[in-house]
């Protein structure tokens, strides 16, 4: 062993002592045609095919022991970046929706011999503070399962959805996905927009609130651009959001969801007009003053 505890022939330190594997020979790390000796005087007898041996010929290193996979294994399961990589390049995966308005059925592609076992961690927000939430934590067994709201009091929901995969062999893997709960509501949900003139550059920009969207003229001249940007602490933002402005004069840019059009024609003065958020199958409703000006 090499800057550590030399492990002795006779195994008798092997847990704290060079490996730390307990099922593998005290191994000297010199090959110059003599093992030699431990400090009781006993002679080194390394295995000279095992994977990890400082054998010189690679050709007949091929062998791991049990104890050495028990590490690995050890390492990948519990190591952050192994677990970062291990869920990256992890053949196996959930599927299931990216909703639980009631419940929701999940699957995990995992081969019929493995031990399967979930874990399901719901964050539940009260503010739009990330930070800020009450968990609650339940298990499943099995390949496929039914997921039931936790609790829909909680208006934001984010659901951290673990399937682990043992095979007959002790070897695990983890697969995983995100979902969640959420009605639009002022107390976890901002809301935000920016008006672009015609040439582009920035009019107006800010917070609209969700409790009374209408407390505010959003004023837009023809020719220009409104964007919002929705948040809300479980995590969800524009990505996963899709929007509709029902006005007159204005059409959303394509390739966008968040995005609206003001037409150069469009007609002067003011309107009132409802903005639809829509969050999978829930759409939330939000009337918007707006004033269209030259």
């Amino acid at each position: 062993m090499r800057g550590g505890i030399a492990e002795l022939v006779n195994g008798s330190n092997s847990k704290i002592a060079g490996d730390y594997v307990t099922d593998t020979p005290a191994d000297p790390c010199v090959w110059s045609g003599s093992y030699g000796t431990d400090a009781n005087g006993d002679s080194y007898k390394p295995d000279v095919t095992n994977m990890m041996c400082y054998n010189p010929n690679k050709n007949a290193r091929k062998n791991i022991t049990p104890g050495q996979l028990s590490r690995m294994n050890n390492c990948l399961m519990t190591n952050a970046e192994s677990i970062k990589v291990r869920t990256v390049l992890s053949p196996y995966s959930v599927t299931g929706g990216k909703w639980i308005n009631t419940s929701e059925k999940y699957s995990v592609n995992f081969p019929d011999t493995f031990n399967v076992t979930w874990d399901v961690l719901c964050k539940r927000y009260t503010t739009t503070s990330s930070t800020n939430y009450t968990s609650m934590l339940k298990n499943y067994s099995g390949k496929s399962i039914e997921i039931t709201n936790f609790d829909t009091s909680f208006k934001s929901q984010n659901y951290n959805i673990k399937a682990y995969g043992e095979s007959s062999k002790g070897f695990k893997f983890l697969a995983q996905r995100t979902a969640y709960y959420l009605k639009v509501n002022p107390n976890t949900s901002t809301l935000r927009y920016s008006i672009q003139g015609k040439g582009g550059s920035t009019s107006a920009s800010g917070n609209i609130t969700i409790s009374n969207s209408q407390d505010k003229t959003l004023t837009i001249s023809q020719g220009g651009t409104i964007q919002f940007y929705f948040s809300d602490a479980c995590g969800i933002g524009n990505g996963d959001v899709d929007m509709s402005l029902w006005m007159n004069g204005f059409s959303k840019v394509p390739a966008t969801k968040n995005v609206f059009q003001c037409s150069t024609s469009a007609p002067l003065g003011s309107q009132n007009s409802p903005l639809n958020v829509m969050l999978g199958s829930k759409t939330k409703m939000l009337p918007l003053k707006v004033a269209i000006v030259q």
